[in-house]
């Protein structure tokens, strides 16, 4: 495996056979996964969707973050659907620069530093944030850790939300047009296409299988226009001291459905 920065603001990420794999892409507001392609050539991520322009790709966030009586917004993003979006309200942005890249044969590892910065620039968090690309002859495997660290002199709140987690937008071709919206703290329900297991999911189509699985701190969260999120911070508030730290995972496999095996 190799990977090649094509240009300031892309790394794009080739298998073992030079073929392309993924890519990380960096913006003014933050970083994000896209494309992310299986074995035979199916990219499950959209870009940009015009429902919800802050999905792109694969991306991680949170809203609301409180810092005494300040609240911050580190998961919305331009462009926006409404003026008066309340995700448009006390928006930070993530400021990365990649610190490692490690290359081996079948495993590449990105290692970004990551600048939570609020509506002033002032340094909220620092994240280490890390990406795993693995690949064998028939999957293709993306794990991300982030271990987010409170830069103020206060404690840091991530208040209980649905707006958190690393999150994956995925394809029409993959998300299907189910109206039916699933969460593992509920009855699991119907949506096609999907199944879901303790804290992961996966999504089968013709001929792919797409798993999503974290830590165990995260339940899934998946809704039916397509958004797929890993949430650590769903069942409570989590408080971080100053200087304290906070650290979980995430992982997405692609591999052939049991239809083509």
């Amino acid at each position: 495996m190799h990977a090649k920065q094509v240009s300031p603001n892309e790394i794009l990420i080739f298998d073992t056979a030079g073929e392309l794999f993924s890519g990380i892409n960096f913006g003014y507001y933050r970083p994000w996964i896209f494309p992310l392609i299986s074995t035979e050539g199916t990219n499950i991520l959209r870009e940009l969707p015009p429902d919800h322009g802050f999905h792109n790709g694969g991306f991680f966030g949170h809203y609301p973050v409180i810092s005494g009586i300040t609240v911050h917004n580190f998961w919305g993003a331009p462009p926006f659907r409404k003026s008066d979006d309340s995700l448009a309200e006390h928006l930070g942005r993530i400021i990365s620069e990649v610190m490692a890249v490690e290359e081996e044969s079948h495993r590449i590892v990105v290692r970004l530093s990551c600048c939570w910065v609020n509506s002033e620039e002032a340094t909220i968090i620092k994240e280490c944030r890390r990406y795993d690309f693995f690949c064998t002859e028939s999957s293709r495997t993306l794990r991300t850790t982030s271990i987010l660290n409170n830069q103020t002199e206060s404690d840091l709140i991530f208040k209980t939300t649905k707006f958190s987690g690393h999150a994956f937008r995925l394809s029409s071709e993959i998300s299907g047009n189910s109206e039916l919206t699933w969460s593992k703290r509920e009855e699991p329900k119907r949506i096609s296409g999907f199944s879901s297991l303790d804290n992961s999911i996966a999504v089968q189509t013709s001929n792919l299988c797409v798993t999503f699985s974290g830590s165990e701190d995260c339940e899934v969260f998946a809704r039916s226009y397509g958004l797929v999120a890993l949430n650590p911070f769903s069942r409570s508030d989590v408080q971080l001291p100053p200087r304290g730290s906070y650290r979980f995972f995430s992982e997405v496999s692609l591999f052939p459905s049991l239809q083509t095996r």
